[in-house]
């Protein structure tokens, strides 16, 4: 597993309702595919559309990310196809 801080926003058009810890939802870091992780909330208990934080992702597929993300690198997430958020990594967990 792969764990990183990213500050991450939720978008108002996309989705109607809070996100919570045990959110998850596809990323897209612009390397072909979509990858599957786990966002636990730092500094609230829910986040609403149109706010930010900083929250810790934990992303199962290790072999896809290895030495492919850095920080301050962007991304956005998915529920499908619908883009509901973005953010940039802040710190990498090794």
């Amino acid at each position: 597993m792969k764990k990183v801080n990213a500050k991450i926003i939720l978008n108002k058009t996309g989705r109607t309702q809070a996100i919570s810890t045990g959110y998850r939802p596809l990323f897209d870091f612009n390397l072909n595919t979509m990858i599957s992780g786990h966002i636990e909330l730092i500094n609230c208990v829910q986040l609403n559309p149109g706010d930010q934080t900083e929250v810790q992702i934990t992303f199962i597929s290790e072999e896809v990310l290895s030495a492919k993300i850095t920080p301050q690198m962007s991304f956005s997430f998915f529920e499908g196809d619908i883009k509901v958020g973005e953010g940039e990594i802040l710190k990498i967990h090794f």
